[in-house]
């Protein structure tokens, strides 16, 4: 538990009073400490949203300026998730963490993340010096050990037995436990250094580079860049493809990769190159499985680096395969017309549950598949900028062309909370939410 000894008192809404209720600094660091558990945030009901936000804000810039150690540092370990793929509930996970020199609480600075690689040792943390050494600019990289772990402790031939090829494991959960994982890690991360939201990059080559289209395609609001190296483009149905719409995307690959056939490589970017998405293609004449990673990285660092995501959610391609599925977005469904099986995969058959939206001028424009109810969640700032507004504000929504009406933003003070204990993000601290049963 921490305790902090500042005490700031959040006056309730409608203004201060003798008898009004006020939460002082360190209980709200104590209501997050916890977990944020129902009993705790009972405690923020008849509190602005704003002024938890405020106060999250403040408390969160206190943790940040704790000591910390330079260069590398690894063993930090993951609690359990609650593996929804029962492969992974046998085994304890961990991450590594670079902090470049330098590093300044003041001046966030962008995060490189490594899904760490499939190797014959746990060599989780040895590659993340070496690449930032490569670059002219301070970066956080964060390196996990989700496949290296699997790959050592199940050997060679299980591991392509069991992950590779196995016809019973279920590859959106595998992958989504994984996400689910990244999001803990980011999370962490998040609460004790300084991490520039609007610059995430996540890659790497082979399997790392599966995981990197995976994840851009699982959190894609979240990511600035993706850089998938001599990877495979996953089967995923088409749809899921989609949500990489406003994710800078450098694709890597070599001819003579006889691993990973370039054809395949060469339809994917096609693609998406005729959607018109952010993408270019190293396609190197000569290069096999990976041979020019590490040789080409700083450079593919320097084009990920020209790459930013906005601190606001705007336009939100959502497609759903599980119920485990992120909830960063600010289109959340919530249920579904039909419950979702272990059938309904990325894989083969096209998706029916998805949902896309975007938000401007204090509209909501939808489409959606298969969505019995959804949340449209709204951070505090500018009437009418996207997935901003201000308590009060009228929200227009409509649906396939369909209006549903107008609904006035209300707020939640628990929101703010929720979303700071899910993923530290202190630039998505909700204020408010509207329901929606759609018709």
């Amino acid at each position: 538990m921490v305790f902090l000894a500042t005490t700031w008192l959040l006056p309730a809404c409608g203004g201060a009073s003798q008898d009004a209720p006020t939460l002082s600094l360190q209980v709200l660091g104590e209501i997050v400490e916890d977990g944020c558990t129902e009993e705790g945030l009972a405690l923020l009901e008849g509190f602005a949203a704003s002024e938890v936000v405020a106060g999250l804000l403040e408390w969160d810039q206190e943790l940040k300026r704790t000591e910390w150690t330079e260069k590398i540092s690894h063993g930090h370990p993951i609690d359990d998730l609650g593996w929804a793929t029962p492969l992974l509930s046998g085994f304890d996970f961990d991450y590594s963490l670079y902090v470049p020199p330098g590093y300044d609480p003041d001046h966030p600075l962008p995060l490189y993340f490594d899904p760490g690689h499939p190797t014959d040792a746990l060599q989780d943390d040895l590659t993340l010096p070496y690449q930032a050494d490569l670059l002219d600019s301070p970066v956080f990289f964060v390196q996990d050990n989700l496949f290296n772990r699997l790959y050592t402790e199940l050997g060679p031939e299980a591991y392509e037995d069991q992950v590779l090829n196995a016809p019973a494991l279920d590859q959106v959960g595998f992958y989504q436990d994984h996400e689910a994982l990244v999001a803990e890690i980011l999370r962490q991360v998040r609460r004790d250094f300084a991490i520039d939201s609007t610059r995430l990059y996540v890659g790497g080559v082979s399997a790392q580079g599966n995981a990197a289209w995976a994840h851009g395609i699982l959190s894609s609001d979240q990511w600035a860049g993706i850089v998938p190296v001599s990877a495979g483009t996953a089967a995923y149905d088409e749809d899921y493809y989609r949500n990489l719409e406003h994710v800078g995307i450098l694709v890597v690959h070599g001819t003579e990769d006889t691993l990973v056939a370039v054809e395949g490589v060469d339809q994917r970017v096609e693609r998406l190159e005729g959607w018109g998405f952010d993408i270019e293609y190293w396609r190197e004449e000569g290069e096999g499985h990976g041979t020019m990673f590490f040789r080409e990285f700083s450079e593919m660092m320097d084009w990920l680096l020209q790459r930013t995501r906005p601190t606001t959610p705007d336009h939100v391609r959502f497609s759903v395969a599980s119920e485990r599925s992120p909830s960063r977005h600010w289109l959340k469904i919530q249920s579904t017309e039909a419950p979702l099986d272990d059938e309904r995969r990325m894989v083969g058959s096209a998706v029916t549950v998805s949902a896309e939206g975007n938000w401007t001028a204090g509209e909501v424009q939808l489409t959606a598949t298969g969505v019995d109810t959804l949340d449209l969640l709204w951070l505090e700032g500018e009437s009418g900028a996207a997935g901003q507004g201000q308590s009060g504000d009228a929200l227009v929504v409509s649906i396939d062309g369909t209006s549903l009406g107008s609904f006035a933003l209300s707020e939640d003070p628990t929101l703010p909370a929720r979303s700071y204990c899910s993923h530290a993000d202190t630039t998505r601290l909700w204020s408010g939410s509207v329901t929606l049963v759609l018709p």
